[in-house]
């Protein structure tokens, strides 16, 4: 029966949109889609309603519509244990009017009695390799799967892995499973499913909306604290105003919370990022939410879709690295109408605080043009390793054929069976499987049995550093690195959840802390990481608006200060198509590239420069580089891609197992597959260096 919702049911219509709302364009179009029984992928924009979209037509074709004898499982697979528990959260209501039986499951969430009586399981990736180990017959009756902010799973090692246990259900059911992906930011759909399911006939049906909020963005380069307190401070008179700022580290998140204490918000600043305990940040995401009037500073951890409430305002201190992120980042704010409203801010004590504004802009350029560059399906080899682990803890570690496991991976066309041999054999050397003595099988040795016992059987994350706790009379408020604990001795001071905090005692189980008096803090933590590294295809946009000569233009519908719109309309008359400048000061040759960083230093390696120094922008070298003779192809230069690999990317513990030529292999995956080192080394190589005067030079440098 068709109801007020269109397509769908009348209980599911009440149940997920109230007894009176029409569906949105997508909400309908996916429900046709999935009701049909189609693979379905729903890309629109944050706040669309893209989880009732994909839930409410699931719910009724395979509970509601009599398909099945028996009543089997829906799986929601979501990137993060934050973003899981806030989907629970936001369903259990609807769910219980229908009578659909919901359950969590992640590492902060048992599911003692397994699969019996739950309609629908909630949990991660790594969850549900857990689950399926333990008992792959309870997947017998899956129906479907939904996959949540999918980008984030897209080219990486986690996602390989669900898409690998994707198959493995499969097999367990006998049938194929219905898929559905979200995502807000998915711009090469097709390659999405290419990654996630390889053997799918035909592609899915695609949802996408093309409605697009406007962006009401103001850039504004601060040059003192004190300029973030007024802005701050002028957005707060407001009586009911609750902003979102997003930082890009959680040690600039720990001082601005502090910071911001002494603006009109005071008792309701709030701070979250990865290295707070979940009970403080379950906590800050209830407070906040409920707050109408309240400003939380949050790194990456709030981007995903986590009900904070309505957002007022989007601050964004420093430009995050990459669109997707950007996207993710405005995209919370002002859901009850169709204005998104953001202040890009250019923190005070940036060393370059022109090129933070013009990428900025680069972002607005992205978004109101949809310039944006993705890379193709990558061929990934670390997550085959932990998946051979996986399929022997599913067989309690018993022997298992090679053929078997060279048909988990049977539909990636990258694995073969000597890949699988390869693999055995470097699993083998290391003390993880042992050869059986006459059949060609392998089985679990020692190795294996301690990444069981550590729990690291299942986590394809990069390796990280060992880290402590940090204790509240006896109760975890959060986790550091390691290494702080040279710095944190007995009566020292240091900011940490927007607050002040005195060490009691460090040792090297945990850290003892008691909230502190004195405001100032003596020391700041240090974060495990390697940086910000700004995405390629920002580079590359930003060359494009610069050299379509648009920039001064948008410099002035954005832009705050005269002075950053004089830096366009100077920069935009350097940089012009088919031509790059150069500038020798007597010592060091500086070259404007707009290469980005990793295919900066490439170029320096392949040019056997002794000296020199790269980063998004500029190359600068003690020696000439022959340009014009740059390799056509990206390949000619995979040696030296791999070397800076090595240095911006931390593997995971799978991938350091992998065989070296695997290893490398995997390496220049990135470099092949993204479109942007193609055509930046043919626009090089192609361009007409133009020398320019000193003080040509000294303008430009102190833009970029």
């Amino acid at each position: 029966m068709t109801g007020q919702c269109g397509s769908l049911n009348t209980a599911v219509c009440r149940a997920f949109f109230g007894q009176f709302k029409d569906l949105n364009t997508v909400q309908e179009r996916a429900a046709q889609s999935i009701l049909s029984g189609l693979d379905t992928l729903i890309t629109s924009a944050t706040a669309s309603g893209k989880t009732a979209a994909a839930l409410a037509p699931l719910i009724e074709r395979h509970f509601l519509g009599q398909l099945y004898e028996k009543r089997g499982n829906i799986l929601y697979i979501a990137p993060t244990k934050a973003l899981a528990n806030d989907l629970l959260h936001r369903v259990e209501g609807p769910l219980d009017q229908l009578r659909i039986r919901v359950a969590i499951r992640h590492g902060d969430a048992s599911l003692p009695s397994g699969l019996d009586g739950v309609d629908l399981l909630i949990t991660t990736p790594e969850s549900l390799d857990v689950l399926f180990g333990s008992n792959p017959k309870a997947f017998r009756e899956a129906r479907a799967v939904v996959v949540d902010e999918a980008h984030l799973l897209y080219n990486t090692q986690r996602g390989f892995q669900l898409a690998t246990l994707l198959r493995r259900i499969e097999t367990i059911t006998g049938s194929r499973i219905q898929l559905v992906a979200l995502s807000a930011t998915m711009k090469q759909p097709k390659e999405l499913w290419r990654f996630l399911r390889p053997d799918a006939s035909g592609e899915p049906h695609i949802i996408s909306s093309k409605d697009r909020r406007e962006i009401e963005a103001v850039i504004r380069i601060l040059r003192t604290e004190d300029d973030l307190l007024e802005v701050i401070n002028t957005v707060g008179k407001l009586s009911h105003c609750k902003v979102l700022v997003f930082v890009n580290s959680r040690r600039v998140a720990d001082r601005l919370g502090d910071v911001l204490g002494q603006s009109v918000f005071r008792d309701a600043v709030h701070v979250h990022h990865s290295s707070l305990s979940r009970e403080l940040r379950a906590r800050t995401e209830r407070e906040f939410a409920r707050n109408p009037r309240a400003i939380c500073v949050a790194t990456s951890t709030l981007e995903l879709g986590i009900d904070i409430g309505d957002i007022d305002l989007v601050i964004l201190f420093g430009a995050p690295a990459g669109w997707e992120s950007f996207l993710q980042r405005i995209g919370r704010g002002n859901r009850r109408n169709d204005r998104l409203k953001v202040a890009c801010l250019v923190p005070s004590d940036d060393s370059v605080p022109h090129r933070t504004a013009l990428l900025f802009l680069t972002f607005l350029y992205m978004v109101n043009n949809e310039e944006f560059l993705q890379t193709a399906c990558m061929d990934i080899y670390g997550a085959v390793v932990q998946q051979m682990l996986s399929v022997l803890r599913e067989r309690k570690g018993a022997f298992t054929r090679l053929a078997d496991l060279t048909d988990t991976f049977g539909p990636w066309t990258h694995i073969t069976r000597q890949t699988i041999d390869a693999v055995a054999d470097e699993l083998i050397a290391k003390g993880f499987c042992q050869r059986h003595g006459f059949l060609n099988r392998i089985g679990a040795d020692d190795g294996f049995h301690r990444l069981e016992d550590m729990r690291l059987l299942w986590s394809n994350y990069p390796l990280r550093s060992r880290e402590v706790s940090l204790r509240q009379r006896g109760r975890e408020i959060g986790v550091v690195p390691a290494s702080n604990l040279v710095r944190l001795k007995r009566g020292t001071s240091f900011r940490f959840a927007g607050g002040t905090w005195e060490v009691k005692k460090a040792t090297p189980g945990g850290i003892d802390v008691e909230p502190c008096r004195e405001k100032v803090a003596a020391v700041e933590l240090q974060y495990a990481g390697l940086g910000l590294i700004t995405e390629e295809s920002i580079v590359a946009a930003c060359y494009e608006m610069l050299s379509s000569g648009i920039v001064t233009a948008m410099a002035r519908k954005y832009g705050s200060g005269d002075e950053f719109i004089r830096s366009c309309e100077i920069l935009q008359g350097f940089v012009r198509p088919g031509e790059m400048i150069y500038f020798f000061d007597g010592e060091r040759y500086h070259y404007l590239t707009f290469a980005g960083a990793l295919l900066n230093e490439v170029i320096c390696q392949w040019a056997e420069c002794r000296s020199f120094d790269a980063d998004d922008f500029w190359i600068r070298s003690d020696e000439p580089i022959r340009f014009s003779r740059l390799p056509s192809e990206i390949k000619e230069l995979f040696p030296f891609a791999k070397k800076v690999n090595e240095k911006y990317y931390a593997p995971s513990l799978f991938q350091s197992i992998l065989p070296k030529d695997m290893q490398n292999a995997e390496a220049i995956e990135r470099w092949e597959k993204s479109p942007f080192f193609g055509q930046t080394l043919e626009r090089l190589s192609s361009s007409e260096l133009i020398e320019i005067r000193q003080e040509g030079f000294a303008l430009v440098s102190r833009i970029v």
